[in-house]
């Protein structure tokens, strides 16, 4: 959570969100009071610590399970146009999005492709052309 009052809204929702397993709280130091002993807020520190015990072969099992339509992320809209939503981007969505912007970028101008180009990026990884441009593409 971000501040305080996301915090609060999440809190004030959460038991009509059973599907919700963690809230995940950035930028603080410990559990805040009225969320302590609730196990499913964790602090940042300790989430990036969840997945040291998982086995490599759990990992690729899942991995295996993966089908090009199967949802691979959300996706949040603005609100710019009205309410903000999520959108189900889908495995080979994202890869197509990154390998078009790859062609658009390097087609005319392949000799740009590698670890010697830099781009500065100002767009939030929240936004699919963040995603696709500064996750998906390198990759890739």
């Amino acid at each position: 959570m971000e501040t305080a009052s996301h915090l609060a809204k999440i809190r004030q929702n959460l038991d009509k969100m059973p599907q919700v397993k963690k809230v995940v709280i950035w930028g603080e130091s410990s559990i805040p009071a009225d969320c302590a002993g609730d196990k499913r807020f964790v602090l940042w520190r300790d989430f990036m610590q969840s997945g040291r015990d998982v086995a490599d072969s759990t990992v690729t099992a899942l991995m295996n399970k993966q089908q090009p339509g199967s949802v691979a992320c959300l996706i949040y809209t603005s609100g710019t146009t009205g309410n903000p939503k999520g959108c189900m981007i889908s495995h080979d969505n994202m890869i197509w999005q990154a390998q078009c912007f790859l062609h658009i970028s390097y087609g005319d101008r392949p000799e740009l492709k590698g670890p010697h180009n830099r781009i500065v990026s100002y767009l939030p990884l929240s936004h699919i052309a963040g995603l696709a441009l500064d996750v998906l593409s390198p990759i890739i």
